[in-house]
Parts: structure tokens; sequence; C-alpha cells
């Protein structure tokens, strides 16, 4: 296998996937919720540890630490049920631990679409004053660009002339590219 996809990170994907299955088709304990995901797992260079990154989606307050726990005292039975799977000699100890990734997304979304929503109240406010939206910002950052793009405003007469492509006028383009040292 090549230098850049290590025996580690191929035996973490595996764990990945075999822990996925177990957690869905073998765990009966009551604690470990049923939204369980297996986000990540990281395996160290010797194999010994591997760190389990999961997430719980939809999560009751309480839940989370439960879940927790119920995987912490479940690891020794997930070595076991990973052993005949793995093909290693030996099974890295397991270490689990909740990823809030997805969680600060999902927030850090909502915060976006709070900003976005706010800004276009405020675009719409400006543009029925006059003036376009963004132009104090452009103003500020570029006045040469701003006083430029001040004075050419286009008119109506000037957005509806579009430029069009025809067939014809770019095979004349074309011929008057050729040159004539090429014996082709």
């Amino acid at each position: 296998m090549p230098a850049d996809y290590p025996r580690s990170h191929r035996v973490a994907d595996f764990i990945q996937r075999e822990l996925t299955d177990l957690l869905r088709s073998e765990m009966k304990d009551p604690r470990v919720s049923t939204m369980v995901t297996v986000s990540s797992v990281e395996v160290s260079r010797d194999l010994g540890t591997a760190k389990v990154h999961y997430t719980v989606m939809g999560a009751q307050p309480g839940e989370r630490e439960e879940t927790h726990k119920a995987l912490t005292n479940a690891a020794g039975f997930l070595r076991r049920k990973l052993a005949p799977r793995l093909n290693t000699r030996s099974v890295p100890q397991l270490r689990f631990y909740y990823d809030d990734s997805i969680e600060h997304g999902a927030h850090m979304s909502a915060l976006i679409a709070d900003a976005v929503a706010t800004n276009t109240t405020e675009s719409n406010d400006s543009s029925e004053s006059g003036s376009e939206p963004g132009s104090e910002l452009t103003s500020a950052i570029n006045p040469v660009a701003a006083a430029a793009a001040a004075s050419q405003e286009p008119t109506s007469s000037d957005a509806s002339k579009e430029p069009t492509f025809s067939p014809s006028t770019a095979s004349q383009d074309t011929s008057n590219n050729l040159s004539t040292d090429d014996p082709t």
C-alpha cells in the first residue's frame, strides 16, 4: 500500500465500519441510544489504542452522559466482538470520546442564517433609500474604486445590450489567428 495511507488508517476505517455494525446489531444495553453514530476512529501507530469519536443525534440532556458510560463499560465486549473480524494479533483498546462537531456546525449554520436574514433586511432598507447595498463598505475599503463604480452606473439601454455569440463570427476570429508557419 502507498505510504500516504498507512496501516493504522486502514485499521481505523475497518474498526469504524465494524463498530457501527456492532452497535446497531449486537449492543443490547438500553443506555446506548439508538441514534449513536461512530463519526471517526483514530488508531495509534502501534495499533495499541483506538480513539472512537461518536455522536448522538437528537440527544436528550442526560442521554449523552448515559451513552458515554454505557460505551465505556461495553469497551471489553466490543473488543471481544472485533477480534475475530479484525485478523490482527491484538485488538486496540477502545476509548470513547463524544464528538460535538455536528452540534457546533449546526450552531454555526444557525448563526450564519441569522446574520444573512438580518443583512437582507438591512440591504432592503438601504436600497429603498437610493444607495446600492454594500456601497458604504466599498467606499470605505477603496474610495477610488467606489468613485469609478459610481461614475459608470449602467443605463437602461446598456443593460438591454448583451453580447451575443454566433458561430460565423467565431470562425472568422479563429481564422485570423492561424499562423502561416505551420505546413499542415
